[in-house]
């Protein structure tokens, strides 16, 4: 989903909270979820991919990001 730029990070983690979990209902643990943050959809798209691509417990390097990360 695209989301406005005014709704900020409270926007994203609505989102994540509001639609995963009835989905995540009928999938076999541990579930995954990458995000991805970005200006255009296809660059987003790309962003999950790597976010549900790295290393279980890696962080984010950039701080904001990483809390973002544990919140989800």
């Amino acid at each position: 989903k695209v989301l406005m730029p005014s709704e900020g990070y409270e926007g994203v983690v609505k989102f994540v909270f509001e639609n995963i979990p009835p989905l995540a209902v009928n999938a076999c643990p541990p579930v995954l979820v990458g995000v991805g943050i970005a200006t255009s959809v296809e660059t987003a798209a790309v962003l999950s991919r790597k976010a549900i691509l790295r290393p279980i417990g890696s962080r984010h390097p950039n701080p904001k990001a990483a809390e973002l990360e544990v919140r989800l």
